[in-house]
């Protein structure tokens, strides 16, 4: 029995009320969540948390070969996923506060709206996943030996994290000095539109638009708690792995800091050191 047949097993034995598996999930259901979530056709589907109140299935999280995708009913269109292996990695920084499950750094899943799975019974879910994958069958994952579906983590992982850290880090230089100026902002524009390594361009500008939103906010309260939140975004730079994404980073972040109106100023410049500190 292969590794997502036994996390398939593991989901069924749980028999969480609420989460759908197997032959639980109905056609229909799988069409909603296909056309919803923008995920590919053939894409496995291992596991469904439904957070929709009415209609059909836009709002929740779903479990695949690959990792979990969400999008929460507070962010609509925002879609966040994450791999097995980073799941694996952050499996200590999964938390529950209330209706929220938090991924470590990589965002949240809001269950207020869920119609019948508890928060807590898809904390303990995730944990009981990841406790599983903490084995030989782990070992396994982390070395590679496969050539398809949750196998391939490395390079998923990367790519992932990538998506996910680079437009956040346009943003840290755009709002670097405190000023949000025009020419940033179109520079930002037109390095996610040229980077073929961004999957989705509507994903990466909101992302930036909202990492922008938080900073402001941080700086707006005082300046070490927008200096704790970009050193925590920093330390997620460790996790990347792979040489192009590396390589990639540094002359996109080079490029933002020399055309930051903050540029030369010992803040900006703190932030690009600690940045290659990790990359280099």
């Amino acid at each position: 029995m292969n590794i997502v047949h036994k996390l398939e097993s593991l989901i069924e034995k749980q028999n969480i009320d609420g989460v759908c598996y197997g032959t639980n999930i109905r056609k229909l259901k799988l069409l909603e969540v296909k056309k919803h979530f923008t995920i590919e056709s053939d894409t496995h589907i291992m596991g469904l948390i439904n957070c929709t109140i009415f209609g059909p299935f836009k709002y929740g999280l779903i479990i695949t070969a690959d990792g979990i995708t969400w999008i929460n009913q507070s962010a609509k269109n925002v879609k966040e996923n994450l791999d097995w292996q980073t799941l694996a990695n952050i499996k200590n920084d999964i938390k529950l506060v209330g209706s929220k499950i938090f991924f470590g750094n990589f965002g949240h899943l809001d269950m207020m709206e869920s119609r019948r799975c508890s928060s807590i019974d898809a904390f303990k879910l995730f944990h009981n996943l990841l406790d599983f994958l903490s084995y030989d069958d782990k070992k396994e994952i982390i070395n590679n030996k496969y050539s398809n579906t949750i196998y391939q983590l490395d390079l998923t992982s990367n790519k992932e994290l990538y998506n996910n850290l680079m437009p956040k880090l346009i943003a840290i230089f755009i709002i670097a000095d405190g000023i949000i100026a025009e020419d940033q902002v179109d520079l930002a524009s037109e390095l996610i539109m040229h980077e073929e390594l961004i999957d989705d361009k509507e994903q990466a500008f909101k992302l930036i638009k909202k990492t922008m939103d938080e900073m402001l906010e941080c700086i707006n309260k005082s300046f070490f708690i927008f200096n704790l939140k970009i050193n925590s975004l920093i330390n997620e730079l460790s996790t990347i792995k792979s040489s192009i994404h590396k390589e990639r980073l540094l002359i996109i972040i080079e490029g933002m800091a020399k055309n930051t109106n903050g540029f030369g100023e010992m803040e900006t410049l703190d932030v690009l050191d600690s940045i290659k500190s990790k990359l280099l």
